[in-house]
C-alpha cells in the first residue's frame, strides 16, 4: 500500500462483528487436521540412525565455533554457495540452533536476532518487519523468500507474516541480505532480502512431535515424519496447529486478536546422480484471525471501533531441479504455483501466482566467475470488497506478467586479495514497463579471515495493484475521493555501503556495516485537486529521503559452553513531502535497536539462554489518529531446558518479563489500534524417534 493512504470504512457506533461464511476455513482445518492423524498413523521405518539425524544437526550447528561460523554456505547473494565469510555483502544468517535457542515461536520473531532488521510485533497474530527503515505491516521494500519461492503479496505489496509459518525445527537456516539485493533478485528488494531455507528431506528422517502451550501460547502441536522412500529419495510429511489467545488494548480491554492455524506439507528429495538434485515440496494453510481496528472517519471528531474475523488459506507446489556439469557450471531450474485468499473486512484477495526461474553459473575459476538466468512470473488475482463499500479496485480481476534476467560477474583483480563482482537484473513488468537495477561490489582480503567491502547498488520499487486501481469513497458529507494512479513510476534508490568482517581473536568476531540509502519518487499522495464529483487526490512520485546508519554483530566465546551474541543498529531518517501534499512521512525507525543474547551450557543436557531487548522510542503519523508515540522499552525472555535423552527436550520459556505488558507498534496506514503485548510463559516438549 502507498505510504499515506487512507482507508474508510462505512460503520454504525457501536462495535460490531464482520462475520463471513467459515465453511471455507472449516475445510482446511479439517484438511489440517487429518494431516496430523496420518501422521500419527504413518509406519515408522527409519533406522535408529536416521531418527537422530536432526538431533546430530542441530548439534553440530551448535558446537560450531567462531572461524567455522564463517565457513557456512549460503546462496541468497549471488544464487551459488558462499562462505559468509567470502561474501561482499552485509549477510547475516539464523541458524536452526539460534532458532531454538531463542525460543522463537514463528519466523518473524527469529528475525529479531539479525542486525539491521527492526521486527516489531503489532498483535498477538500480526507483525511488522522491515530491514534499514520502512517498517509497517505491509513493508513493500523488501524481499521476504521461503525456500526461493517469494511471499511478496502483489495486491498491497508486502508480506503476510501470519501465513509464512512452518514447523520452526525443520527450518536449517534464515538467510539475510541487510541492503539491496537488486542486481540478482531484481525489484522490490530495496532494503533487504530474506530467505528462508528448510531442511533436506534426508536430515529430517525419523519422528518429531513438539507440543506446547502457556499463558499466552494456549496450544501448540507439531508432528512431523521422514523416510527413505529409496535410493538416495527421501520424504517428509509435518502437520502443524497453533492458537494464540488475545492480547489487550491500551485501555486494558481484551484487543480481540487471538487466532487460530492450521498447516500441512511435504518436502521429497532425490539425487538420482551425485551430480543432479531433484526436490518437489508443497503447503496447504488455514488462519482464523480477530482484530480490532479503530477508525476515524473523514469529518469525524473521534474513533470508532470495527471488529473484523478474517478467514485466509492457501497452498504451494514448488519443484526445483539442479544438475553439476562435468566442467563445473551449475545450472538450476525451478517453478511454482501458489495460491492464496484472504477474506477480510477491508477486502476479499484472492491470488494466484505462477513462476519459473533459470540459473547457470560458470565453472569455478581462480580469476573469473560468472552467473546468469532468465525467469517469468504470471499474477492473476480476483479482488473485491463485498464488506467494505468505501474501497474498491477499477479492475475487479487482472493479469499481470513479469520477465527478468539477470548477469553477474565476479573477477579475481589481484588473486586472494581483491575481488569485483559487477552485475545487474533486467525486468519488464506490466506497471512500469523497462526497468534494470545494476549493482557493483569490491571485496578486500586484509589477511586471513579479515575480509572488507564496499558497493554502489541502484534498486527499485514497482507499484502495487492498489497503487495503480485503487479507488477510496469516503461516504462522509466530505466530497474528497482517493484513487489511484496508472502513470507512476517506479520508486528508486541509490545504496551505499561498507563493511567488515573477521575473527578479532580466536574468541571474538565482528561484522560491521555501514549504509547510506538515497530514496527518490516514492510513492504518497499528492495535492487535492477538484474535479466534476468534487475533491479527489492521487498517488503521485512525490517524496524523497534518506536513511543512514551502522550495524554491529559482534560474537564473543566466553569458554567452550558460554557464548555472547550482540545485535545493534543505529539508523537515522529524513525524509521530505511537497508542502501541501496529503499523505504523512513513513513511520520513524527507532534509533537505537540492540539484541543481546547469552548462551550458557550449564551441563550436557541443560542449556539457560537470556536474551535482552531494547527498542527505542518511534513516531508514527497516522492519517487517522494523528501522531502517535511507541514509547522505548526494555524487554528480557528467558529459557531453560533440560535433555533427560538425547531425543527428549523439555522446555519452559518466559517472555517480556520486565512488564507486564508494552506496545511495539501501532501500523499507520489502516489506522490499527495500539495492543499491549503482554508477558508470557509457556513450556514445549519435543521428542524425537
Amino acid at each position: 500500500m502507498a505510504e499515506g493512504m487512507p482507508v474508510t470504512i462505512n460503520l454504525s457506533t457501536k462495535p460490531t462483528y464482520v462475520m463471513r461464511d467459515v465453511n471455507n476455513h472449516s475445510r482446511w482445518r479439517r484438511i489440517a487436521q487429518v494431516v496430523i492423524t496420518l501422521l500419527c498413523a504413518y509406519p515408522l521405518g527409519a533406522s535408529e540412525q536416521e531418527r537422530l539425524a536432526d538431533d546430530d544437526f542441530t548439534e553440530h550447528l551448535m558446537s560450531l565455533s567462531l572461524e567455522e561460523l564463517l565457513d557456512v554456505h549460503v546462496e541468497i547473494a549471488s544464487r551459488t554457495p558462499q562462505k559468509v565469510g567470502d561474501i561482499p555483502a552485509a549477510v547475516s544468517v539464523i541458524t536452526q540452533a539460534d532458532i531454538q535457542r531463542s525460543g522463537a515461536t514463528s519466523i518473524a520473531e527469529a528475525l529479531r536476532m539479525g542486525p539491521g532488521v527492526d521486527a516489531a510485533q503489532i498483535s498477538n497474530n500480526s507483525w511488522a518487519v522491515g530491514i534499514r527503515g520502512f517498517n509497517s505491516y505491509l513493508v513493500n521494500k523488501s524481499l521476504v523468500m521461503v525456500d526461493g519461492r517469494s511471499a511478496y503479496a502483489p495486491l498491497f505489496a508486502g508480506t503476510y507474516w501470519d501465513s509464512v509459518d512452518m514447523v520452526l525445527d525443520d527450518v536449517e537456516r534464515i538467510e539475510i541480505i541487510r541492503g539491496p539485493g537488486a542486481a540478482v533478485w531484481g525489484a522490490n528488494t530495496m532494503n533487504g532480502v530474506v530467505n528462508i531455507i528448510s531442511k533436506n528431506a534426508r536430515d529430517t528422517q525419523g519422528t518429531l512431535v513438539k507440543a506446547g502451550y502457556g499463558s499466552e501460547l494456549q496450544g501448540m502441536l507439531a508432528l512431523r515424519h521422514g523416510v527413505q522412500v529409496a535410493e538416495q529419495a527421501y520424504l517428509r510429511v509435518y502437520g502443524k496447529y497453533l492458537n494464540v489467545d488475545e492480547s489487550v488494548l491500551t485501555n486494558g480491554q481484551p484487543a480481540h486478536d487471538d487466532s487460530e492455524s492450521g498447516k500441512g506439507g511435504f518436502r521429497f528429495d532425490w539425487e538420482p546422480t551425485e551430480l543432479t538434485q531433484v526436490t518437489l515440496q508443497g503447503d496447504m494453510y488455514g488462519l482464523r484471525e480477530r482484530n480490532e481496528f479503530y477508525v476515524k472517519p473523514v469529518g469525524a471528531t473521534g474513533v470508532v471501533p470495527v471488529k473484523d474475523l478474517m478467514l485466509i488459506q492457501g497452498g504451494n507446489l514448488l519443484g526445483r531441479v539442479t544438475h553439476e556439469l562435468e566442467s563445473g557450471a551449475r545450472l538450476s531450474l525451478q517453478g511454482y504455483h501458489d495460491r492464496s485468499d484472504r477474506d477480510t473486512v477491508m477486502v476479499h484477495d484472492l491470488q494466484n501466482v505462477t513462476d519459473f526461474d533459470f540459473t547457470l553459473s560458470g565453472p569455478d575459476k581462480l580469476s573469473h566467475q560468472w552467473i546468469g538466468g532468465l525467469g517469468y512470473r504470471q499474477i492473476y488475482d480476483s479482488v473485491a470488497s463485498p464488506h467494505a463499500t468505501t474501497l474498491n479496485y477499477v479492475l475487479p480481476h487482472r493479469t499481470t506478467r513479469l520477465f527478468s534476467a539477470f548477469i553477474q560477474d565476479t573477477v579475481a583483480l589481484i588473486p586472494d586479495k581483491w575481488q569485483l563482482m559487477v552485475g545487474s537484473k533486467f525486468e519488464h513488468n506490466s506497471y512500469t514497463h523497462f526497468e534494470f537495477q545494476p549493482g557493483a561490489r569490491l571485496q578486500f582480503n586484509v589477511s586471513g579471515d579479515h575480509m572488507m567491502w564496499g558497493s554502489v547498488t541502484r534498486a527499485i520499487r514497482t507499484p502495487s495493484r492498489t497503487d495503480l486501481d485503487v479507488t477510496v469513497d469516503p461516504g462522509v458529507p466530505v466530497p474528497l475521493l482517493f484513487h489511484g494512479n496508472r502513470d507512476l513510476e517506479a520508486e528508486t534508490m541509490f545504496a551505499y555501503e561498507l563493511g567488515y568482517r573477521g575473527n578479532l581473536r580466536s574468541c571474538l568476531s565482528m561484522d560491521v556495516a555501514f549504509f547510506f540509502n538515497d530514496y527518490d519518487r516514492l510513492i504518497t499522495t499528492g495535492f487535492p485537486m477538484m474535479s466534476s464529483t468534487g475533491m479527489s487526490a492521487g498517488f503521485v512520485n512525490g517524496m524523497e529521503g534518506e536513511t543512514y546508519g551502522i550495524e554491529l554483530a559482534p560474537q564473543l566465546q566466553l569458554t567452550d559452553w558460554w557464548r555472547l551474541m550482540v545485535a545493534y543498529t543505529l539508523q537515522f531518517t529524513d525524509f521530505e513531502t511537497p508542502a501541501g501534499y496529503l499523505a504523512t512521512e513513513p513511520p520513524e525507525a527507532p534509533r537505537h535497536i540492540l539484541n543481546l543474547q547469552s548462551r550458557l551450557d550449564v551441563s550436557d543436557s541443560v542449556k539457560w539462554d537470556v536474551i535482552g531487548r531494547f527498542v527505542d522510542e518511534r513516531a508514527i503519523e497516522s492519517s487517522r489518529l494523528g501522531r502517535i508515540v511507541i514509547p522505548s522499552y526494555w524487554a528480557l525472555d528467558v529459557r531453560l531446558a533440560w535433555q533427560p535423552r538425547p531425543n527428549l527436550e523439555l522446555a519452559i520459556m518466559g517472555k517480556n518479563l520486565l512488564t507486564p505488558s508494552h506496545p511495539e507498534f501501532s501500523e499507520p496506514y489502516v489506522a490499527i489500534q495500539s495492543t499491549e503485548i503482554q508477558r508470557s510463559v509457556y513450556g514445549t516438549l519435543a521428542w524425537n524417534f
